[in-house]
């Protein structure tokens, strides 16, 4: 030690240290993966088997942590999910049915409209046909004949080409010849189809009532417009 420094000696000193502990690492490793020198130690199989348990043990218990909760929850997911499709599926389907029952109701509904109310514009043709009209008197008396087989209209009146009234017949009060009342401004008069059917509205808050226009053409152009009680609808309707 006295011939070589001091530094020199600490060096090689530790060195063997590490040797000696890395040799008995690989010792300790060997016994460990080589159990044959263990089984013939006294009790040896048994603290194998103790400890082969515990293994098993941690590592089911962290697989159960790590991988059987997220597989619950993903399970659970898609029962959830596959059931919320289900009813919006099945509620997607009520509600075409309800929808598809209710259209049909209204287009039959419709359709009866339609029906009725073209009724009452063929009626209204037959009885405001010139061919059978020749006068005033004329056409009076077949509005009246019109208000007795069409219980329906309330009232009935003529306006000529410029829009006035010259004749009106009614249920509700006296007859009128020639007011000359001007409807030249009213939508019924100004609407230029040869027939159609105004919007609803209530005669003096009571039942309801449409208006039902004809359009005359020819020599002598005017408009047929009868007030009509349309309760009877209302069932249809309802």
């Amino acid at each position: 030690l006295g011939e070589v420094p001091l530094a020199m000696t600490l060096s090689h000193l530790v060195a063997d240290i590490r040797y000696v502990f890395s040799a008995a690492n690989v010792i300790l490793f060997a016994r460990t993966v080589d159990s044959r020198p263990r089984l013939d130690e006294p009790g040896a199989k048994e603290a194998i088997a103790v400890d082969l348990k515990e293994r098993t043990m941690i590592m089911l218990s962290s697989a159960a942590k790590k991988l059987v909760l997220p597989a619950l929850l993903l399970v659970g997911g898609a029962f959830l999910i596959n059931g919320a499709v289900n009813v919006w599926s099945t509620w997607r389907e009520a509600e075409a049915l309800q929808i598809g029952l209710q259209r049909e109701k209204a287009e039959a509904a419709a359709a009866q409209i339609h029906q009725y109310l073209a009724g009452l514009q063929d009626q209204m043709g037959w009885a405001t046909d010139k061919r059978a009209v020749d006068s005033a008197d004329d056409r009076r008396a077949e509005y009246l004949r019109l208000l007795r087989k069409v219980p329906a209209i309330t009232e009935i009146a003529r306006l000529n080409g410029e829009g006035r009234e010259v004749l009106r017949v009614s249920r509700l009060a006296r007859d009128t010849v020639d007011s000359r009342t001007d409807f030249s401004g009213d939508a019924r008069f100004t609407d230029k189809r040869n027939a159609h059917v105004s919007p609803l509205y209530f005669n003096k808050q009571s039942d309801p009532h449409v208006s039902i226009v004809l359009r005359d053409i020819g020599l002598d152009p005017g408009v047929t417009m009868a007030e009509v009680n349309i309760k009877r609808l209302w069932d249809i309707i309802g």
